[in-house]
């Protein structure tokens, strides 16, 4: 069946609809055209009927056209609001909250003066005998989100009335009919003092800030550092990283000094948490880096045997706790002897001077630089090498102490290395300097018989290691440069 459509438009001033039936050709009886029924000024108003009579330019059977009634409500507080929060001797925030976009208005007037009306507020001016003191108003974008307005230039201990009004965007804006009254009254005069510590106060690293303050008319803090060297404040936070409120009754507060700050010129600055342009501070305060960390004991060029107990002793200044590792010449890779028995590394008491170490029975023979590191900064550290780690079966049985001649020893710099004793294999030669530096590395392929020079004269007098290698067994000796 071919079906008929009817176009109608709407005219909301001269309230008429008319159809046509002639959109589609169809086989509904001569005369007829589709219908629409409903009442109301929109099309979402009517729905379509069966098809009857025509009546061009005239409203269709039970049809009945209204004029539209524009949008009238104004704008709905949330529960609530308006209100002030954090209000100070000479400011406070008003926080809005409503039901559909718009502008509040605002205005200030003293306590007890006479009620404004809701365009008088919109004004935001001078009304019969009351003055007005601050006013300004507030964008709101999204329905049912809090905004906020800082007002400021109140007076300590005064009594306001805050008056507030909100007026919805649409195209003819509704302005609510009565405005809302906020009571406030602000706080005293407030002050921070700070008594400790005072300017030019010298610590360390790791020591311990006793910061102390009195605080008046202030609920909560937060405490900032303010360095020199990069010109930025530093605030202390929390375990979410976000900015710490400290009790500002405590009055006291012990603030440690991390190991990895930097040395240099600082001040402490303590800020009302509400308000941070009020604050106060001391300085400049001098950090100083005076941590001391060194080895005793092992010393350079010491031997030890697997299965040997090594003692580590240690003197240091401000530190707290240390890491023992140090790193293989054989493997080429770090090691740390602190662990736990998770194998995650495990600091110790910097207090204790002293950890027994055995070489494992399993271990490589292997010349190795020990370190001792702060825990809390382990780019601070000693170091100690090459030491020595040995295979005393071994080297008995090869009687390679008394293999590798060397002479002249003390001598200016020029030694000769005599591998008369060699056995006929692949010999490694390593000397290093008492800093565990590498001056001198060579390998020679099946030495016996031969008598070498190394020329060490460039080298600074004192005290090197010259290390042989013989497959996976090595032997160490000294020589002087004087």
């Amino acid at each position: 069946m071919k079906k008929s459509l009817l176009f109608f438009f709407v005219f909301t001033l001269g309230l008429v609809s008319f159809g046509h039936s002639n959109a589609w050709i169809n086989d509904f009886p001569t005369g007829n055209s589709l219908q629409l029924a409903g009442s109301g000024s929109s099309y979402s108003d009517f729905t379509w009927q069966a098809p009857g009579t025509n009546i061009f330019s005239s409203v269709n059977t039970g049809q009945t056209l209204t004029a539209s009634v524009p949008y009238i409500a104004p704008p709905v507080w949330t529960s609530g609001y308006p209100k002030i929060i954090n209000v100070v001797d000479d400011k406070g925030t008003l926080v809005v909250n409503m039901d559909e976009p718009g502008t509040v208005y605002y205005i200030v007037i003293f306590d007890g003066g006479t009620p404004p009306t809701s365009e008088q507020v919109k004004a935001g001016v001078n009304y019969d005998t009351v003055t007005v003191l601050p006013h300004g108003s507030i964008n709101v974008t999204n329905s049912n989100t809090d905004y906020f307005e800082i007002i400021p230039g109140a007076n300590p201990n005064t009594a306001y009335n805050i008056w507030v009004v909100a007026e919805d965007d649409e195209a003819m804006p509704n302005l609510q009919a009565a405005p809302v009254k906020v009571d406030v009254t602000t706080t005293g005069p407030r002050s921070l003092v700070i008594t400790s510590p005072q300017p030019n106060d010298v610590y360390a690293l790791g020591d311990l800030i006793i910061l102390q303050w009195t605080a008046i008319n202030i609920d909560s803090i937060l405490i900032g550092i303010y360095s020199y060297a990069d010109d930025s404040v530093y605030l202390v936070i929390d375990n979410e990283m976000f900015p710490q409120p400290i009790d500002a009754s405590l009055g006291i507060l012990p603030v440690p000094i991390p190991h990895l700050a930097d040395a240099g010129t600082y001040d402490i600055i303590i800020f009302d948490y509400y308000d941070t342009t009020f604050n106060v501070s001391v300085g400049p305060l001098t950090l100083e880096d005076n941590r001391v960390l060194e080895f005793v004991s092992p010393q350079a060029g010491e031997t030890y045997y697997i299965g040997d107990t090594v003692v580590f002793e240690w003197t240091y200044t401000d530190i707290d706790s240390v890491y023992i590792g140090g790193y293989s010449y054989v493997l080429d890779e770090l090691f740390l002897i602190t662990m736990d028995e998770y194998g995650e590394p495990d600091p110790i008491e910097a207090s204790r001077d002293t950890l027994s170490f055995v070489i494992p029975l399993d271990a490589i023979t292997d010349s190795i630089d020990l370190f001792i590191l702060d825990a809390a900064d382990t780019s601070f550290y000693d170091r100690v090498g090459p030491v020595y780690i040995s295979d005393a079966t071994a080297i008995n049985e090869t009687g390679f102490e008394n293999s590798l001649i060397i002479y002249p020893n003390p001598g200016s710099g020029l030694f000769n290395l005599d591998f008369t004793n060699v056995p006929q294999k692949e010999m490694d030669i390593r000397i290093s300097n008492i800093s565990g530096q590498t001056v001198f590395t060579k390998t020679f392929y099946n030495p016996q018989g031969i008598i070498i020079t190394i020329d060490l004269t460039q080298e600074p007098v004192g005290l090197y290691f010259i290390q042989m290698n013989f497959g996976e067994r090595f032997v160490v000796k000294k020589i002087i440069i004087k």
